[in-house]
């Protein structure tokens, strides 16, 4: 029997850059995914300076209610390798912005060991297809601590970098009460760098640990 093999993709990813269709490099958004063996946190900042919420969300363009749909989320990963530092990847939404769960499927290339350039399709709300391109930069290879894990909250730790993603919400509209922050921790203090403490205005209730 052949030994399951180790997930290469274990740390921390800051993501450097955007590209959707034929579009410019977009690098204005703020953006860490941190990857434990299964679970999965992304954490992005809102590059727009309007608030956001369920009512203004459909006054947006596609493109603001891409990054919008896409603000804090967190589930299960997978992947499986189709050629030599080439395969595919699949991160299974579960906690989300936006009512109900999906499978987000694309092809990786390892650039570098610490260095990923994933490749996938969109489709938006129209029904028009998008091609998009997204470079990845591992910046901490540590092993990932699970702090908290439920349906619908997950903290992952890894170094000095903490994911958060909570929804606290009662009513699907009530988006303020949906939290999606990321924390570095400085001289043994846990700061917050970004988060939907700006878009959403939601309130900080869960913090990482000092652990």
């Amino acid at each position: 029997m052949t030994a399951p093999q180790a997930n290469p993709f274990i740390g921390v990813w800051q993501r450097q850059y955007l590209q959707i269709d034929d579009g410019p490099q977009e690098t204005q958004q703020q953006v860490l995914w941190i990857q434990a063996e299964r679970q999965f946190a992304d954490v992005r900042s809102w590059p727009y300076p309007q608030p956001l919420t369920a009512k203004t969300y459909a006054d947006l363009n596609e493109r603001q209610q891409f990054d919008a749909a896409l603000l804090g989320f967190a589930g299960h990963f997978s992947w499986e390798m189709l050629g030599p530092g080439h395969g595919r990847c699949c991160w299974q939404h579960r906690i989300t912005l936006l009512p109900g769960s999906f499978d987000d499927v694309s092809e990786f290339t390892w650039l570098a060991a610490d260095t990923l350039l994933e490749v996938g399709r969109y489709t938006d709300a129209a029904g028009n297809l998008h091609t998009f391109e997204e470079r990845w930069q591992r910046i901490e290879r540590s092993p990932v601590q699970v702090q908290q894990n439920s349906d619908r909250s997950l903290v992952l730790q890894c170094g000095d970098w903490a994911n958060v993603i909570c929804d606290r919400r009662t009513q699907p509209s009530h988006w303020s009460e949906y939290e999606a922050t990321c924390w570095q921790r400085k001289h043994d203090k846990w700061e917050l760098q970004f988060g939907t403490g700006d878009s959403l205005k939601a309130a900080v209730t869960l913090h990482p640990t000092s652990a």
